[in-house]
């Protein structure tokens, strides 16, 4: 079984999925999703590494300026050289938001652009702290206004791996908040309210180019001290692959505004 993906009508790339009960619940989830709202990509966010940082950091100011605009008074007011600058606008994107399919009344009631504006924060946010991670980073990431996903059961954990291997297509975070790993990067305390690591299969994916360590060392020497052990599938941090995968064109001529043209999942 592979999956045929299309992008900008000219170029194409292929996974090649594993044959197992996870990836099978994986591409349940996506038939699902296609056959109820056809290809509905969020195609800036699958694209968004292909921006620089100041084109993200431009996106940020607009969302900012809209939010206030729309509620006509400052609801985000930050000064851009606090060294809590990042942490501050998640919060308030989480006041916003509040949970990944336990919105806010606001966000169930809001016009599409001011939902797009909100999620616009935590988008650009977690693209600004870490942009070293997003280096030709590919995603496929579903609209947030149809998105689906369920909770892993028991046994999906034996899929879990420590592995982060090149030219492999991994589950991406399907959730709103802040990893453990987040909180190791950004010098947040291990009880943070907004914590959230990854227990659902959704839709999202990412492509891995290049192999390298799921955790940094000074990473897991922060866990130590934490009495947290990374290691444990339960607790939310490992990978779960979904295939290897191929493509026919050079990655460079993709652009922020390229899309994802087509998709087809092919049981054969």
């Amino acid at each position: 079984m592979h999956i045929n993906i299309g992008i900008d009508h000219n170029k194409s790339l292929q996974i090649n999925l594993f044959d197992n009960p996870f990836v099978s619940k994986y591409i349940s989830i996506m038939k699902k999703l296609l056959a109820k709202h056809g290809n509905d990509f969020d195609h800036p966010r699958c694209f968004y590494s292909w921006k620089d940082r100041r084109q993200v950091q431009e996106d940020l100011d607009s969302a900012i300026e809209y939010i206030n605009k729309f509620f006509k008074r400052k609801i985000i007011d930050v000064d851009k050289h606090d060294p809590e600058y990042f942490n501050i606008l998640h919060e308030c994107f989480e006041k916003l938001n509040n949970e990944y399919d336990n919105f806010t009344i606001l966000k169930a009631v809001a016009p599409k652009e001011l939902i797009d504006r909100i999620d616009d924060i935590n988008y650009c946010v977690h693209h600004l702290e870490h942009d070293e991670l997003w280096d030709t980073r590919l995603q496929l990431q579903w609209s947030k206004h149809t998105i689906d996903r369920i909770e892993l059961e028991p046994t999906d954990y034996d899929y879990a791996t420590t592995e982060n291997l090149s030219y492999t297509v991994y589950l991406e975070y399907n959730e709103v908040g802040k990893s453990t790993k987040d909180l190791f990067q950004d010098n947040l305390p291990i009880n943070y309210p907004g914590l959230k690591n990854n227990h659902f299969v959704g839709p999202d994916i990412n492509f891995n180019f290049k192999t390298q360590p799921l955790f940094s060392n000074k990473f897991l020497e922060w866990c130590t001290n934490n009495v947290i052990d990374p290691y444990d599938a339960k607790n939310g941090l490992l990978n779960y692959p979904i295939g290897s995968f191929t493509y026919d064109f050079d990655m460079a001529d993709c652009t922020p505004d390229s899309k994802i043209s087509a998709f087809e999942i092919v049981d054969k």
